[in-house]
């Protein structure tokens, strides 16, 4: 493919994800929220964005050349496609067969491009949230005095910011490790000064700590294990979630995540797991007993990630969304981008911690499975902070 082919393929995938990001991230303000009209006028809009995806997928297939190793890559992808619109299709929820969509036609584009379009995409969600907040608009619900400011909960805000943040560093990751760590940490302060987010607030500021050690640690080549950080969460997610009743330990845990653990044992409880997902609404308005901490709920969710995944989507589309988690940090990992896999890690927390972490938006460090990441020096950049001009393909 040329280069002005791929640059004009790579304005059109940018293209088709601004929208995408941006109506996810309108969905969120709390007057479009559960807005039966503004759910048709959002599925209305994406349809010409979908039709456009799948002609680009279709075209940068076609311009690939054919070979024994393709056509075992393309029959994987097949098979996967075919697993995922399945899931689809129980779940009437579309996380995963969408990012599968959109991990398709990213291939070739600069990482960093599509960083900055899901950023640019999020922070105009958040000026028009914020805008419709002072107009008394969209007004959302407030947490220990802390307003949403224009969001649904304040949760979900500082979630928004925690993404910004994260995706202008990953932007910008060739810049000095102090300059990026003072970011997170001041930044991680904002959130909870604004918004009142402790866990969007305490990743952020936990990166500015992980980042150093992956860098030493990725030097002498000794922490490639964290690539499995993913399904290790997910893993324990469930277990801990299934074993809760009967161990005391994991009940105090449960008290250090603020009855997370109790939450995803009622979910499971509850709803039970399908091989590939169900239509359910994980949010309850009954009033549960909480017999472990001896307290009366009115109405529970889910604040976990993991969860929702495994009780929505599906185990077996929940592995396949692991296991391509694992395979974008090992491709990270081999680029020797310590900036991005610090990110993947913060991602997995925060995952574990709230929802809303399912979209590809969220999670988007997926999109390092196919598109084009820079290979670095480490020991270049602690001198001059440059990186090397070797895309990284796939």
């Amino acid at each position: 493919m040329g280069k002005s082919q791929a640059l004009s393929t790579e304005k059109i995938f940018c293209g088709i994800l601004f929208p995408l990001v941006l109506l996810t991230g309108l969905g969120n303000l709390a007057i479009f929220s559960n807005n039966t009209s503004f759910t048709f006028l959002q599925n209305v809009l994406q349809i010409p964005v979908y039709v456009l995806l799948v002609f680009l997928i279709i075209f940068k297939l076609l311009r690939q050349r054919t070979t024994n190793k393709n056509i075992g890559i393309y029959f994987l992808a097949f098979l996967i496609g075919i697993i995922l619109l399945w899931g689809y299709i129980q779940s009437r929820k579309a996380s995963f067969f969408r990012a599968f969509l959109l991990i398709l036609a990213a291939k070739g584009v600069d990482i960093k491009k599509i960083l900055q379009v899901c950023r640019r995409a999020y922070v105009t969600s958040v000026v028009v949230g914020v805008t419709l907040f002072f107009l008394g608009i969209s007004v959302g619900s407030q947490r220990r005095n802390f307003v949403s400011w224009g969001f649904v909960h304040p949760n979900v805000t500082g979630q928004i910011i925690l993404l910004i943040v994260l995706l202008w560093i990953g932007e910008h990751s060739e810049l000095p490790l102090k300059k990026i760590s003072l970011i997170s940490i001041i930044f991680g302060g904002g959130i909870y000064c604004f918004t009142g987010s402790r866990t969007a607030a305490s990743s952020l500021i936990s990166l500015a700590i992980l980042l150093p050690l992956i860098k030493f640690f990725m030097k002498k080549g000794s922490c490639e294990w964290l690539c499995l950080v993913h399904p290790v969460f997910l893993l324990f997610t469930y277990i801990s979630a299934a074993a809760l009743t009967a161990s005391k330990f994991l009940q105090f845990l449960d008290t250090i995540f603020v009855n997370r653990i109790f939450l995803n044992y009622y979910a499971l409880s509850k709803f039970g797991i399908n091989k590939f997902g169900q239509n359910v609404n994980l949010e309850t308005t009954e009033t549960v007993y909480n017999a472990i901490h001896n307290v009366w709920w009115s109405g529970t969710t889910v604040d976990s990630t993991y969860m929702t995944a495994i009780l929505t989507l599906g185990i077996i589309p929940s592995i396949i969304w692991s296991a391509a988690y694992v395979y974008s940090m090992a491709t990270i990992y081999k680029s020797k981008n310590y900036i991005l896999f610090g990110i993947a890690i913060i991602l997995c927390f925060e995952a574990f911690s709230e929802t809303g972490m399912i979209d590809i938006y969220s999670s988007f460090i997926l999109f390092c499975i196919t598109a084009k990441i820079d290979e670095y020096n480490i020991v270049d950049t602690d001198q001059n902070h440059q990186k090397l001009h070797y895309n990284y393909t796939h």
